[in-house]
């Protein structure tokens, strides 16, 4: 995972409050599940925040740039409530996406994605293959890493 921006433009900001006000009921039930809301999808035929396109592109170039060349748009508002079950390892879409994430609180070890990164990038295509089998696994986090050693791969040094 890499930071784009350590804070985003107040217009972006503004507009994502005020939609998450607008939602909030949807994340006040009281179960312990992360659940999310989805906003936008440039496939559907009608798009109520379509308008939340050009504030992404004027806020950081790589954003623009994916959004531009990616197939498949989506904007979601996740919510994982305190305490909430943590998600199993899965890949989202076969592996052909990404996500950019703006988060509504500060990022802790305790309230963050989770992700696995390999150190050389290179992997991600050499044990791609792998990584599907463990994602359709659904793994712990533990159980990935005993799945990764097995692969004579080492936490720290092949991956984090």
């Amino acid at each position: 995972m890499n930071v784009i921006k350590k804070q985003i433009s107040a217009p972006l900001q503004s507009e994502l409050e005020t939609i998450l006000q607008t939602h909030l009921n949807h994340f006040t039930n009281p179960s312990k599940l992360i659940n999310h809301k989805l906003l936008y999808c440039n496939k559907w035929p009608e798009n109520k925040y379509e308008y939340l396109i050009p504030l992404l592109y004027a806020e950081c170039v790589e954003l623009k740039e994916d959004i531009e060349k990616y197939t498949l748009l989506q904007i979601n508002i996740i919510n994982a409530p305190p305490d909430c079950v943590d998600q199993l390892f899965h890949i989202d879409y076969l592996g052909d996406s990404i996500s950019y994430f703006i988060p509504f609180v500060e990022l802790t070890d305790l309230n963050g994605t989770a992700y696995l990164n390999f150190c050389d990038p290179q992997n991600n295509l050499v044990y791609y293959d792998e990584l599907l089998k463990m994602s359709a696994l659904y793994l712990t986090q533990e159980q990935i890493m005993t799945y990764l050693s097995n692969l004579e791969l080492q936490l720290g040094r092949d991956y984090e």
